[in-house]
């Protein structure tokens, strides 16, 4: 039961979040503008407010789990404020981000 709770290397342009972790923190990877792409694993059950906040390159979310998962997924305030994408990957297809 981990959280993940800061982008070490500011500078990644990908970045892949361990099996294990079930909440990704408030303002983890916040300002993190070279991000591009960011795979989250089907475990995590919480994105926390401003998480991804500010990743304007970040154009690719890709989620281990199913479409319904996401959906249930708790969202913290504009956790993905400024981010370019408009949908993630799902293992069963799209869903709005």
């Amino acid at each position: 039961a981990g959280v993940a709770v800061k982008c070490l290397d500011k500078s990644a342009t990908s970045v892949e979040i361990p099996s294990g972790v079930t909440e990704i923190g408030e303002y983890a990877f916040s300002g993190c503008t070279s991000l591009a792409s960011v795979v989250i694993p089907d475990g995590v059950e919480k994105i926390g407010d401003w998480a991804f906040g500010g990743c304007k390159s970040l154009a690719s979310v890709e989620f281990g789990g199913t479409k319904a998962q996401w959906e249930a997924m708790k969202k913290g305030d504009d956790w993905n404020k400024g981010v370019s994408a408009k949908s993630v990957k799902c293992a069963d297809g799209e869903s709005a981000l």
